[in-house]
């Protein structure tokens, strides 16, 4: 069996059938998922919410970032971010090639990331010029690409990642529900959170949210 310390398992081309039929049925990061990743196993290039990149990435490593631009303020994570360059409405191909280039250097990192932000607003070249990367992601390497819609999504990148989850971020939660959640971690013995559950009629993509707004904030209070 394998470890974080041992010889990671890319699993891109055996299993992305399997990797798209049981995260598709779901559409959430679920414990699987990053248990997987933890022993070893590399999945195919995920496309996911930034707010669920963000979930991802804190319970792989074990923080509380509170956004992704705080990867900046921590390098030696061994996460990298990859957005487009100031004043540019796409991602240019310059970028894609760096990825490609800095991808090509072995790393001692336990989950080497690479963060694609807005993959859905690349130029047509430098769509093109990723296509392989996603096909055949170096060894031990993670690719997660931030979207805000699927529709965007051209069919060659659909067809070499798997939708993980989109469109399920935080703004799904009114400030009553962030106010019951934060009571509760304070120890208010008037709150209950389970009865937002009775309460309410909550979507499956607002009880995604609930939940993941509750582990960061439970998170952040313990430490």
């Amino acid at each position: 069996e394998s470890n974080k310390s041992g010889p990671h398992k890319n699993l891109q081309k055996n299993n992305i059938a399997y990797y798209r039929e049981n995260i598709k049925n779901t559409n959430v990061i679920t414990p699987s998922l990053i248990e997987s990743i933890q022993i070893g196993h590399r999945p195919p290039a995920l496309i996911m919410s930034e707010i669920d990149a963000l979930f991802l990435i804190n319970s792989l490593l074990s923080i509380n970032l509170d956004s992704i631009e705080s990867l900046y303020q921590y390098p030696d994570l061994g996460v990298s971010l990859y957005e487009k360059e100031e004043g540019k409405k796409e991602l240019s191909v310059a970028i894609i090639r760096r990825i490609i280039t800095d991808l090509s250097l072995t790393t001692t990192h336990p989950y080497p990331i690479c963060i694609i932000r807005d993959i859905d607003q690349c130029s047509l070249s430098a769509m093109n010029a990723l296509l392989k990367t996603l096909e055949e992601i170096p060894e031990g390497y993670i690719i997660i690409g931030t979207a805000s819609s699927s529709e965007s999504l051209l069919e060659t990148i659909r067809s070499r990642a798997i939708i993980v989850s989109l469109n399920t971020s935080s703004h799904l939660l009114d400030d009553e529900y962030r106010m019951k959640i934060d009571q509760y971690i304070s120890g208010d013995p008037t709150t209950l959170l389970v009865a937002l559950f009775h309460e309410k009629k909550l979507s499956n993509e607002q009880a995604l949210a609930l939940m993941q707004y509750y582990f960061q904030q439970a998170k952040s209070s313990m430490s």
